[in-house]
């Protein structure tokens, strides 16, 4: 919807001098509100817009521009029409108009300060990736060589040419389940920034205490560029209290093009650059997000991607990582695992000087078609869902779910990584299964077995009630039945009330969607057309 002029003549006047407005003349959060209880077309008027945008840019203020979205779209006051364009519109690249108010642009000074970059050693032997994958497996599991796959596509997209975002890979998986393990073998990397914890407030200080001179010192974001940073403890930004404000800063930093904070105390401060200016990795572990994270992350954009670790329930193996090996210890294990991935990474960067060019993707082929039905199920998964039951014991609501664009745009570049670690320029199929394992593990863990049960192409196309319950452990059929409506809510499966009738009476079922997500993981069947195998037999 284009934007309405301020002076058109409607039943109530607009004048931005009747709402709450910001000291340098900006509508706040109030004054916003307000003008659109007023008459809803206000929220389209550019002086509301501009309020809108200068909540949303402010990563401080983030979570009131979700608050007043959700305000838009709800039933109650203000009635704001097609508020989900209206919230594209905020989102896009246009420009407050600073002239119009009483003051300059609030960029603050950025400070300039940069860091000194470690030098890339040369390796002591060139290294491959096979050799890494070999000494993996050779002293400890499938599991972490999976792990360490994904792991490894970070440092990677860092040495492209073409990609200024931030990637963020995640480690999922319960305590002591080998996860920082797998973290540490990339320690012995010449550009990994360790920490074992990071706060929001880290990666621009504002502490009120600190003078003018001190301001930017302890600032963590221009000492991690262009670095990974290593955070192997980051329970708190999935788990804890703060979630809403830990998201937000993720979203913030995850463009590259750094952050600006401002507060009463110390002003603008912060560092606002080009796009990739400031572009660093982040590899990091966590127990399973809450569900509230979950929210929190889509609400925000989030920018990172999840890969499980699941625990080794097998004895003979687990006996054979940890008592295994002779007279290798497991602190000498994980040193030549460690020692292997230092040499191949300093073999890779010294092979492209720093700077690897990859070719780009063709459009209508198994790999751009993959990666668009893998984004689909990675928006669809992760979709926020305000739906409850009513009182018919159905599910009834709005589901949020992402644009797809980034998603892709993220696992594309994940996929090109892979692709470069077997020392190729253009991706292939198989270099999509990682972004399998990653696409299932970046959802909440209670929609993953449903989702699993209807993409597998062993199983199929339709389930009942009962065979949810089955399938998934479940401990009621009214469970079973809530997961098979959310997934109708999501767009992955469609739900039908006494869909299949049988001897027994009739029955509720679900159906997937979209019957390509079952084409898409069909290669190891007898049909064998689809590109890629199911991850997990």
């Amino acid at each position: 919807m284009a934007s309405i002029d301020d002076s058109s003549n409607d039943a109530v006047e607009f004048d931005a001098g009747d709402y709450d407005q910001h000291e340098n003349g900006i509508l706040t959060y109030n004054g916003i509100v307000q003008a659109a209880k007023d008459q809803p077309a206000f929220a389209y008027y550019p002086t509301v817009l501009d309020g809108a945008r200068f909540l949303y840019r402010d990563n401080d203020t983030r979570g009131e521009f979700i608050q007043l979205y959700d305000r838009f779209r709800g039933d109650d006051e203000p009635d704001v029409p097609d508020s989900a364009n209206w919230k594209r519109t905020i989102e896009s690249d246009h420009e407050i108009d600073w002239s119009k108010y009483d003051a300059e642009r609030p960029d603050g000074d950025a400070p300039d300060k940069k860091y000194e970059l470690p030098e890339i050693e040369e390796p002591e032997e060139e290294t491959d990736w096979s050799e890494v994958e070999k000494t993996i497996l050779e002293y400890f599991d499938e599991d972490t060589l999976k792990v360490c796959e994904a792991l490894a596509t970070v440092p990677i997209q860092l040495m492209f040419d073409d990609f200024t975002d931030c990637p963020m890979v995640i480690v999922v998986g319960a305590a002591s389940s080998g996860k920082t393990t797998a973290l540490e073998l990339f320690k012995g990397w010449d550009r990994i920034f360790v920490t074992h914890e990071v706060t929001p407030a880290a990666f621009v200080s504002h502490n009120a205490d600190q003078d003018d001179g001190e301001l930017g010192e302890m600032d963590l974001l221009p000492k991690i560029t262009d670095q990974v940073l290593w955070v192997p403890e980051m329970g708190t930004w999935f788990s804890g209290d703060d979630i809403e404000r830990y998201m937000r800063t993720l979203s913030g930093v995850a463009d590259g093009s750094g952050y600006v904070k401002s507060t009463g105390a110390q002003g603008s401060h912060g560092y606002d650059g080009e796009a990739g200016e400031y572009q660093f990795g982040l590899m990091g572990a966590t127990t399973p997000p809450s569900p509230r994270a979950w929210s929190e992350m889509g609400n925000a954009g989030a920018r990172v991607l999840m890969h499980g670790m699941p625990n080794t329930d097998d004895d003979d193996e687990l006996e054979e990582q940890i008592f295994g090996g002779g007279d290798v210890s497991y602190a000498e294990k994980k040193e030549i695992a460690q020692e292997k991935i230092c040499s191949w990474l300093r073999t890779l960067w010294h092979e492209h000087d720093g700077e690897i060019q990859m070719q780009t993707e063709e459009k209508d082929t198994k790999v751009s078609r993959s990666l668009i039905k893998l984004a689909d199920i990675v928006a669809r998964g992760r979709g926020v869902s305000y739906a409850t039951e009513n009182e018919e014991g159905n599910l009834e609501g709005e589901v949020q779910i992402e644009d797809r664009k980034r998603v892709i745009q993220m696992l594309r570049f994940t996929a090109r990584a892979r692709a470069a670690m077997d020392g190729r320029t253009i991706v292939a199929t198989e270099d999509l299964q990682v972004c399998v394992r990653i696409a299932f593990a970046t959802m909440p863990e209670k929609r993953r077995g449903m989702v699993k049960l209807l993409c597998d192409p062993e199983n199929g196309t339709k389930f009942t009630t009962k065979q949810v319950k089955s399938n998934l452990s479940l401990g009621s059929k009214h469970t079973a039945k809530r997961r098979m409506q959310e997934m109708d809510q999501l767009g992955l499966g469609n739900f039908e009330k006494e869909g299949h009738e049988s001897r027994g009476g009739k029955a509720d079922v679900v159906r997937l969607a979209d019957e390509d997500l079952m084409w898409l993981f069909s290669n190891d069947t007898d049909d064998n057309g689809g590109p890629l195998s199911w991850p997990f037999q």
